[in-house]
């Protein structure tokens, strides 16, 4: 890892590299082309490619597969702070824990190419899974997640109180490596507030926004009860503006609440960011650079899919932009 390095050298390496991201002339051209062929001309003209040439959606996703990993293994070799590799290890393992036990529950088969791992092998999550023992994985939040899923009845009709546990588990984690660390800890209470508000949006009442409430935000749960009774936003923060946003969802119509939702869940970590001074003896710059290249990776894979399915239309509508 870079930290023995320093930031001065890791951001000269951001520096250098961060120029290969596709600008945004150049996603405009791709997403003004009507023709996939030609789309996949001008995509195949760009660093993105990397000397490599696209001949079909097919390679594309390949690529855009292969752009996963390598972002994964460039955070582990280059991140100049531990905690971050540790609150995307810890993502990717609760991501992977997630898809295995489903698969096992729902008899599916998964493609383990395609899997991102964290600090848990693929090989030690199935053991774990099939023996029912969490000893190896060396997580008590791993180990209370199994024993709170363990009480459940009928796991298959209650999957939305799984799916909360693995969420509620996860955070709770996260919130331990990051919570020494103030760039870290702001992103993370900003994802949290996004999902308390996304389920705000999502239940009927507020005894079962109540049962999925994920602590550690900013919000508190008076704030959601209070929401619930008057409709009103009792407090808005004026220091922190991704919360602030976050917050204004609430006021919109119910089709302008989730195209705005499917938007900011996708760009909460980079207007965080901002909110940050753009020092290279920082690691903002290596953290910007991280999430931009995922933002890159999200805006391809979301223009071809939609290109290949003849909905361009929709493209501009879904676009990703951090400002």
């Amino acid at each position: 890892m870079a930290g023995n390095k320093g930031y001065l050298y890791t951001n000269g390496v951001i520096s250098a590299i961060s120029s290969k991201l596709l600008k945004k002339e150049t996603f405009n051209k791709i997403i003004e082309s009507t023709d996939l062929d030609n789309s996949i001309s001008l995509l195949n003209n760009t660093t993105f490619v990397n000397g490599k040439k696209i001949n079909s959606i097919f390679d594309l996703n390949n690529l855009l597969k292969i752009e996963e990993f390598k972002i994964n293994e460039f955070l582990k070799k280059e991140c100049p702070i531990s905690e971050f590799v540790d609150y995307i290890d810890c993502i990717n393992d609760y991501n992977n824990l997630n898809l295995f036990y489903k698969s096992i529950l729902f008899k599916f088969n998964i493609n383990e190419k395609n899997i991102i791992e964290g600090k848990c092998s693929i090989l030690k999550i199935k053991e774990c899974l099939t023996l029912n023992n969490f000893d190896g994985l060396n997580s008590k939040y791993i180990k209370e997640l199994f024993e709170k899923i363990s009480k459940i009845k009928n796991k298959q009709k209650d999957w939305v109180k799984i799916d909360y546990y693995f969420k509620s588990q996860c955070y709770k984690n996260l919130f331990n490596i990051v919570k020494n660390n103030k760039i870290l800890l702001e992103i993370l209470r900003n994802k949290i507030d996004f999902q308390n508000i996304s389920l705000c949006l999502r239940v009927n009442n507020f005894d079962e926004f109540n049962n999925q409430f994920i602590e550690n935000g900013i919000l508190t749960l008076n704030f959601f009860e209070n929401y619930f009774k008057s409709g009103k936003i009792s407090v808005i923060s004026k220091s922190n503006k991704v919360l602030d946003n976050l917050l204004k969802i609430l006021k919109l119509n119910d089709k302008e609440k989730f195209d705005v939702l499917n938007k900011e869940c996708n760009l909460i970590e980079l207007k965080t960011l901002h909110n940050f001074n753009d020092n290279i003896e920082s690691p903002i710059p290596f953290l910007k650079y991280y999430y931009r290249k995922i933002l890159e990776i999200k805006n391809l894979r979301m223009i071809f899919s939609l290109k290949s399915n003849n909905l361009n239309s929709k493209i501009k509508d879904r676009f990703l932009e951090e400002n």
